[in-house]
């Protein structure tokens, strides 16, 4: 049973506690959405999911939109350098705020952390060529 001198605060809680709930909610929403406008643009296929061959297809398009400064609809080296340091700046952005314990890499924990919030990360112990995140913890 809840103490009498508890139940004002756990009622004073009470508002934050849907405001949070409604804020989570609109989170799967917008993520949906996102799902649908990739499936709209790349399914060429049509077959509601996209194939290895169509998600690549959309990393090399949003890749083209982002960095593809001259509208040559081809990355040069310069771009591809500027991609990479746009990448790397992200990811480190990434680092100093989901690292809790601040020993310079996310942990499992914390890259489920900043997964939750849509953070988009690279592979960990190694995202691709260079960098990513190690541990494991």
């Amino acid at each position: 049973m809840i103490e009498r001198t508890k139940l004002p605060r756990a009622l004073l809680a009470l508002p934050l506690l849907v405001a949070g709930l409604a804020a989570s909610a609109q989170e799967p929403d917008e993520r949906a959405a996102q799902r649908a406008e990739m499936l709209e643009r790349y399914d060429s296929d049509g077959d509601g999911r996209l194939s290895r061959s169509e998600r690549d297809a959309a990393r090399e398009s949003r890749a083209l939109e982002r960095w593809d400064s001259d509208g040559d609809r081809s990355l040069s080296e310069a771009e591809r350098e500027a991609a990479r340091e746009g990448r790397r700046q992200e990811q480190q952005e990434i680092r100093d705020r989901y690292d809790a314990d601040g020993d310079g890499r996310l942990s499992r924990s914390e890259r489920e952390n900043a997964r939750a919030d849509g953070a988009r990360l690279g592979r960990p112990g190694g995202g691709g060529r260079r960098g990513g995140f190690r541990g494991g913890r």
